[in-house]
């Protein structure tokens, strides 16, 4: 009974896991919306405001990294932006790092450095999502409905731009959408997940783990006695084995990481 029991709770649980990736998964493959999903942010002076808090002006949101090359080639554009008659005092420029590693003051130099003088701020992984962006530089136009007007990544014209943000000022642009894909990534991580359990290396595995936890030992009483005695002979042995086990697995993906790591940084300026 105890056998039938285990095996009905292990198949249920997969089962409900399953149907929760599934729904996650089939649900947001892709969320649209016409309107700028609302944050808070900080500025790097510490002062927080919202998205909805900017909409008296036509907002454009500068998705970037400090970290970013072609990033930089957009910031003498920006600044003449804020200095176009056309757009003085109508426009709100932020621009926005991608990359939550980077701290408050990382961001202050870089502003000294690139001088810039406009919003800079961090944003969530969840903001960059939910805004669908992949690439970077990419460029948010946002009007005073709290409409997302506009949106491209690569690096833009001063023309296309300031073209955009005036339509956007203007009311010649229509919403469009943007699309978040928070949702599927949360659905794709559990079916992942419950998929990795039943692969070569675990599924082999499984019948040793069941009937460990069901205390099931199919050695005769012979080889019980023989165990027992290497039990005690070796009651120190295994502690150790399995501590070095461990050891040298954590050395391996530790080993694996910073190789890794190393290559990213290597390729990220490009």
């Amino acid at each position: 009974m105890r056998k039938k029991q285990l095996a009905i709770i292990i198949s249920s649980l997969v089962i409900i896991g399953a149907g929760v990736g599934v729904y996650f998964l089939v649900q947001n493959l892709g969320t649209q919306t016409t309107i700028a999903p609302n944050y808070t942010l900080s500025n790097i002076n510490g002062t927080d405001f919202t998205i909805v808090s900017l909409q008296n002006k036509t907002v454009l949101f500068d998705f970037m990294s400090v970290s970013c090359v072609p990033c930089k080639q957009m910031y003498p554009i920006l600044a003449d932006l804020l200095e176009d008659l056309e757009l003085k005092n109508k426009i709100e420029i932020i621009s926005i790092e991608t990359d939550n590693t980077t701290t408050i003051p990382q961001l202050q130099a870089f502003a000294l450095e690139q001088e810039i003088t406009w919003t800079l701020s961090i944003a969530s992984p969840e903001m960059v999502i939910d805004y669908g962006i992949f690439e970077i530089p990419a460029f948010v136009v946002i009007n005073t409905e709290g409409e997302v007007t506009f949106a491209q990544e690569g690096l833009l014209s001063f023309d296309t731009l300031k073209e955009e943000c005036l339509a956007a000022i203007e009311g010649r642009r229509e919403a469009i959408q943007i699309t978040s894909y928070q949702g599927f990534l949360v659905g794709f991580a559990i079916i992942v997940a419950i998929t990795s359990f039943f692969s070569p290396c675990s599924f082999p595995l499984l019948p040793g783990y069941i009937a460990h936890i069901m205390g099931v030992d199919l050695s005769t009483e012979e080889e019980k006695d023989e165990k027992e005695i290497t039990q005690k002979k070796n009651y120190l042995l295994y502690p150790i084995l399995g501590f070095f086990g461990g050891v040298g697995i954590l050395v391996s993906y530790l080993i694996l990481g910073i190789v890794i790591s190393a290559v990213g940084s290597a390729i990220l300026p490009y």
